[in-house]
């Protein structure tokens, strides 16, 4: 198991590196890049890794926590397992990543790129979509009670929600999104 304790990484490049297992924690690294690596249950915790790039990763078990990923790129991201906990992920690249029946707790995805990404039956715990980008996202059965949904640049967007489980609160949002006035009833 490889570690890397409060080391600064930035600008590094990770290429083709077999990193199953290792740990970062408390690292800086504005820029970092894992390209075709294995970061099979790798753990990441208490990191600042603005701008870093996770492309064509194993990611089987891999968690995040604690972290900024702010425009972070996770194009190609493959395995199932991976999780994210109290990490802010603005402006992030997260198109097509699957977080189908997870648990998702005090992430922050807002004005993030989740076209067509998977929250099927996903819960959400104090979480942030602000402006994300939503277009084509499922959320068949999702449980957004927990998030901050709005508002809506778009139609596309607010259609993603199609199928979500949201709260009263959250539902004046959405009719407010449409134009729609909800009056207290008498």
């Amino acid at each position: 198991m490889e570690l890397f304790d409060h080391r600064d990484l930035t600008d590094t490049r990770f290429d083709d590196v077999h990193l199953a297992d290792a740990r970062f924690v408390s690292c800086t690294g504005h820029g970092v890049v894992f390209a075709n690596c294995d970061l099979t249950d790798a753990r990441f915790e208490n990191c600042d890794f603005v701008g870093a790039k996770f492309l064509t990763v194993d990611a089987a078990g891999t968690s995040w926590k604690n972290s900024k990923l702010l425009n972070a790129s996770f194009t190609g991201l493959k395995g199932f397992g991976f999780e994210f906990v109290s990490c802010v992920l603005m402006y992030a690249d997260l198109r097509g990543i699957s977080f189908r029946k997870q648990v998702l707790k005090e992430i922050d995805f807002s004005e993030s790129d989740l076209r067509d990404a998977d929250f099927r039956e996903a819960t959400f715990e104090r979480c942030r979509l602000t402006r994300a980008d939503l277009r084509g996202a499922k959320f068949k059965g999702a449980d957004l009670r927990g998030a901050d949904i709005g508002p809506f640049d778009d139609m596309k967007t607010l259609a993603a929600l199609q199928g979500a489980n949201i709260s009263e609160r959250q539902a004046r949002v959405v009719a407010n999104a449409l134009g729609i006035s909800v009056i207290e009833s008498l």
